[in-house]
């Protein structure tokens, strides 16, 4: 823990001692690029899947005796809106047909979603490299101003989508990349997949979300290039997922017949 010394509630801020390390980040930046150093790879690994652990800690520690339930509608709503900006806007090259895909998507992985999954906890709302202080023998998050009550893996999952973003530079290979994001998983859930239907809607949410923020504000040259590939990417990962599942339910559908 790192000890805080002021706490100014009208500003939602807190000034704590500094703490050690340096921004995940950086480290990624340095560490996760090609031609990579297994040793350094290994330390980032570690490094990720303690932040997975501390998420699963937070969550614990900020436990409520009588949580609410997750809302599916209102997560449902939540995306569905996001997606129908998205058609609206003629850059992102988002069709209705896309639209109602990953809606279908979504009711496919509501529908396998458990009830015990559905408790609320404590979420930090925003667990991105740039939030987090990594040293020799621990992690530390910062910035809790979007600190809020949700779904028990939306913090893992934006995780895992924020190092999928990585992907998109040449400079990362997706091995590499697909290794850091297993190292999150594990360190937060023993044997969580990705293909969990709460965790994948949780993912599904984040890059829809990213999506239209890069197509909303795409920057100027040379940064608008990396923002219209970052966009060809979601699409195509959104696409991808919506059709796995449409093929996984067909196939259960024959089965069952």
């Amino acid at each position: 823990a790192v000890e805080p010394i002021v706490w100014y509630e009208d500003l939602l801020g807190v000034i704590t001692n500094e703490a050690p390390g340096r921004p995940l980040s950086l480290a990624i930046s340095r560490d996760a690029r090609w031609p990579r150093e297994e040793s350094r790879l290994a330390a980032l690994e570690l490094a990720v899947s303690r932040v997975g652990r501390w998420i699963a800690a937070f969550q614990r520690i900020a436990s409520e005796p009588s949580a609410s339930a997750v809302s599916l509608d209102a997560s449902r709503d939540y995306i569905d809106a996001r997606l129908q900006k998205l058609t609206a806007l003629p850059r992102a090259a988002f069709s209705e047909d896309d639209r109602r895909d990953v809606v279908a998507l979504f009711d496919r992985s509501a529908a396998a979603v458990g009830n015990n999954d559905l408790t609320e906890v404590a979420v930090h709302g925003d667990i991105v490299p740039s939030n987090v202080m990594a040293d020799a023998d621990r992690v530390t998050v910062l910035d809790f101003g979007m600190t809020a009550r949700g779904s028990r893996y939306l913090d893992i999952a934006r995780l895992y989508t924020q190092l999928e973003f990585y992907a998109a530079k040449p400079q990362y290979r997706p091995e590499t990349i697909a290794r850091l994001q297993a190292s999150a998983l594990e360190g937060f859930e023993a044997g969580l997949r990705a293909d969990n239907p709460l965790f994948e809607i949780a993912a599904v949410q984040h890059v829809v979300c990213h999506l239209l923020s890069h197509v909303r504000q795409p920057g100027s040259f040379p940064a608008s290039l990396y923002s219209a590939h970052q966009c060809r990417r979601h699409r195509r990962w959104l696409q991808v997922r919506a059709r796995a599942s449409a093929a996984a339910a067909h196939a259960g559908a024959g089965s069952i017949r």
